[in-house]
């Protein structure tokens, strides 16, 4: 079964609190990630891709367990 990388929310919420003040433009513009992904992200529990990792991890200090968890696909998207 394959599995899907997904973002601990927790993590990214404050992520967005101490980089852009809760504010998901500037984090953004920070990461140069589209806000619309940013928002699939933290509400609509998408798992992300390999683009989304390398930014998160060039950008910040984060590695990549303390961000990122593996979930199994249970079929669905």
């Amino acid at each position: 079964m394959k599995k899907r990388v997904k973002v601990k929310t927790e993590v990214f919420e404050n992520l967005l609190d101490d980089w852009a003040n809760s504010n998901i433009s500037e984090l953004s513009r920070k990461l140069g990630i589209s806000r619309y992904y940013i928002y699939q992200v933290l509400y609509d529990d998408i798992s992300v891709g390999k683009t989304f990792i390398d930014k998160v991890l060039n950008t910040t200090a984060l590695k990549f367990d303390d961000i990122f968890y593996y979930e199994e696909n249970n079929g669905r998207h």
